[in-house]
């Protein structure tokens, strides 16, 4: 079972004409430890200024074309670019000096609304990651409620990508509630709804570590198996 985590980082903005942005950052994004942490403390340190570093960083690396976090990286700079509007012509203008395919894949990122994004993804663990993307650059719960939502399909024993997506979705819930007020919040909320499913999923979220839920996937997944329902 597939769970991406976030590994996104951004940086800087080119040099533009009068009463525009300061140049780029000279400090390059160096390692996908560095990126990781720019993206995932960006809502509570927000450095534009780094973007286009960031942007470079992933541009040379297998994040964007990685199975586990291409479709993250994606929303995560979709998210980021329109967070600042102000700067597009600048992260428009470093997207024009990458090469393929990474000029292709910034380009719809910043030429695409998000939800837009969101939109022509099916329901799968993958969305998950983009959600959490998204939330970590913008500090939006939506993007956390939307991973919630996925928790009615935890009791689905038929259909096995809905079954995963709903199980990645509360291993996820369960460790980042861990560390942040705002989705263990979102989480409290969802624990009293009037969905049961949600409800445990969400209790059991709130009251168990990552690893025995997906210790208990597991269980699930050999069960599931050993009587020729999933593959």
């Amino acid at each position: 079972m597939t769970h991406g985590r976030v590994r996104i980082l951004l940086t800087a903005a080119l040099l533009l004409g009068s009463g525009a942005l300061a140049a780029e950052s000279p400090d390059p994004v160096t390692s996908k430890d560095e990126f990781s942490a720019f993206v995932q403390a960006y809502n509570k340190n927000p450095r534009p200024e780094r973007i286009v570093a960031a942007m470079r960083f992933a541009a040379g690396s297998d994040v964007i074309t990685n199975d586990n976090t291409d479709l993250m990286t994606q929303a995560t700079f979709s998210c980021l670019f329109a967070r600042h509007p102000d700067r597009k012509s600048a992260f428009k203008q470093a997207i024009t000096s990458l090469e393929e395919p990474a000029r292709t894949y910034f380009q719809t990122a910043i030429d695409s609304d998000p939800a837009d994004l969101f939109l022509q993804v099916p329901a799968q663990p993958k969305k998950n990651d983009m959600s959490w993307g998204c939330y970590l650059v913008t500090g939006d719960v939506s993007y956390a409620q939307d991973v919630i939502a996925a928790l009615k399909n935890l009791d689905n024993r038929q259909d096995l990508i809905k079954y995963l997506t709903a199980s990645s979705a509360q291993w996820s819930l369960s460790g980042i509630a861990k560390d942040d007020s705002k989705v263990r919040a979102a989480l409290e909320q969802a624990a009293r709804d009037k969905n049961k499913v949600v409800a445990e999923a969400a209790r059991d979220a709130l009251e168990k570590s990552p690893d025995a839920i997906r210790a208990a996937t597991i269980e699930i997944l050999k069960a599931q198996r050993a009587a020729g329902v999933w593959k």
